[in-house]
């Protein structure tokens, strides 16, 4: 027993004459520059194992001019406060919590931050999908898979209906947009009319990645008639009352997120009497001496219809004052029963007797 007891004594006396050493000093201490949208640098190093923490010291411009820049508990350190194209130097130390001792520095590692990401290719030819005639002008839009945005250059397809995209490395999805007044009509890749449904195109660093499309022409566009009538509170028609069907507000966002332009201006904005400054007008015009209206709007989408006119206030479909409270019309086919009922303005004071 007392021999056992003289082992344990001299083996932490031992430990304890380890522990109250100087901590060893970090070597092959190595900075990497991790490319990406926040950009950031890498430490890694080796240490004999041991009750060590680490502190990273780091000087910007210059190898002179050092200050604490974090702790770590393991011999690796990620730096997030750093900047594009700047040049960063580092040295590590190991210090022993309980001692406070610290080693000496490790080697200094320098280490300039990359203003790139690794980039790949994308590139296709884009024909009609009867036949193979190429279609020029074809504006090409790419984007990235994951929640981050991505923005690259605006590309089209050359006279023999070719383009190029050069891009980070990364999954995207890949959209055509044939010019304006085109019979041809958009399309994802691959032979999609929806993000949801498309094909996505994974990029490798240096290598390029085929994407072609087929576009199929255009359907006429098919009209539906939606009638109403539009009445003041007590039930009377108002006759020259000014009634819009305008594109909902889901439609504006998808247009804005997946065209990059502005949506809802040019002939779909408009000063509507009554109601003021619109977007995403799709049809416009007063109502008849009955306070009927017969809106032509395209079938297969979706709208929010307002009426107004002096001396009431403004209203939404169906019954709202307030346009993103308002009621959702989808038109499959002629339509009716989208009436409104005006409140006359406080101002207007009818007299009670």
């Amino acid at each position: 027993m007392k021999r056992f007891l003289g082992l344990t004594y001299v083996l932490l006396c031992g430990l304890a004459g380890v522990y109250a050493q100087n901590p060893p000093t970090p070597t092959n201490l190595v900075g990497q520059s991790l490319p990406g949208n926040h950009p950031e640098v890498s430490l890694t190093w080796q240490v004999p194992v041991g009750p060590w923490s680490f502190k990273i010291y780091r000087s910007h411009a210059d190898s002179s001019h050092f200050e604490l820049e974090g702790w770590s508990h393991s011999p690796s350190y990620r730096d997030h406060e750093v900047l594009l194209a700047h040049t960063y130097y580092y040295y590590v130390t190991s210090a022993n919590d309980s001692t406070h001792a610290e080693s000496p520095r490790s080697n200094i590692a320098q280490v300039t931050v990359s203003t790139s990401r690794p980039h790949g290719y994308i590139n296709g030819t884009i024909t009609a999908d009867v036949g193979t005639q190429p279609i020029a002008n074809v504006r090409i839009r790419v984007f990235r898979l994951s929640l981050e945005p991505y923005w690259s250059a605006p590309t089209e397809t050359n006279p023999s209906g070719q383009y190029q995209v050069e891009v980070d490395t990364g999954t995207y999805f890949v959209k055509a947009e044939p010019p304006m007044n085109s019979p041809y009509g958009a399309e994802w890749y691959d032979d999609a009319p929806t993000p949801s449904s498309a094909t996505p195109v994974r990029v490798n660093e240096g290598l390029s990645v085929m994407a072609n499309f087929g576009l199929a022409r255009t359907s006429p566009t098919i009209l539906a008639y939606v009638h109403g009538v539009v009445r003041s509170s007590t039930g009377a028609p108002l006759a020259g009352a000014s009634v819009v069907f305008m594109r909902t507000m889901q439609e504006m966002n998808f247009l804005a997120a997946t065209t990059g332009l502005p949506p809802g201006l040019g002939a779909e904005a408009r000063i509507i009497p009554g109601l003021g400054y619109a977007r995403g007008v799709v049809w416009y015009d007063q109502t008849n001496g009955f306070g009927e209206y017969y809106a032509h709007v395209p079938v297969g989408s979706s709208y929010i219809a307002a009426a107004a006119t002096n001396g009431y206030l403004p209203e939404y479909f169906n019954n709202n004052s307030d346009p993103t409270q308002a009621d959702i019309i989808t038109v499959r086919d002629d339509t009716s029963g989208i009436d409104f009922s005006l409140a006359p303005h406080a101002s207007t004071g009818n007299s009670v007797r």
